[in-house]
């Protein structure tokens, strides 16, 4: 099966990266999927965000540090833009969607624009195609080897679209 007639090509999928799992921490890197392409974005805190909210652990983890995300990374307005004119209508999926849901919208927050896109959560996309809770979990898993989700968002993405197509392989679900 080529990968354009795969399920994981026909939805989008999103995953956000942070500053720390803290209360208050912020978005630092975000990544999503289409039509099985994939693009990411480097996110340069915005000038309302608490610096001290920056958890070395989370940095050890995504590798990138404040000083290169200042250098590197777009204007919360660009990135706004950026989401909007790609995700514009669409529905993304992802593992966590109330906290990436949180860490996007303070991107359009401090921009002052309004999100154009939803984000659910991937449970209910693949149980709505008969997977089980325990078939999940257990291609979650099996693609933690494979695809790793590993602190980079595109990664993450990666490892979303590795478990739907294993699910898609096994025969769990159908086209």
């Amino acid at each position: 099966m080529s990968s354009k007639n795969r399920i994981s090509s026909r939805y989008s999928f999103y995953d956000v990266e942070a500053s720390g799992l803290m209360r208050g921490a912020f978005p630092v890197n975000i990544g999503w999927s289409m039509h099985g392409s994939t693009f990411s974005v480097l996110i340069k805190p915005a000038d309302t965000w608490r610096e001290d909210r920056w958890d070395e652990v989370a940095q050890s983890i995504h590798g990138m540090s404040l000083h290169y995300l200042r250098r590197h990374g777009k204007d919360v307005r660009q990135v706004a833009r950026i989401l909007n004119d790609r995700l514009r209508g669409e529905t993304v999926y992802c593992d966590s969607a109330e906290r990436d849901t949180e860490w996007t919208d303070m991107v359009f927050s401090a921009a002052g624009v309004r999100r154009e896109y939803a984000i659910k959560s991937v449970g209910p996309l693949i149980g709505g195609m008969g997977v089980t809770a325990q078939e999940a979990f257990a291609s979650f898993e099996a693609k933690r080897e494979t695809h790793p989700p590993d602190g980079v968002a595109i990664h993450g993405v990666m490892h979303l679209q590795a478990v739907v197509d294993d699910l898609e392989q096994q025969g769990i679900i159908r086209a």
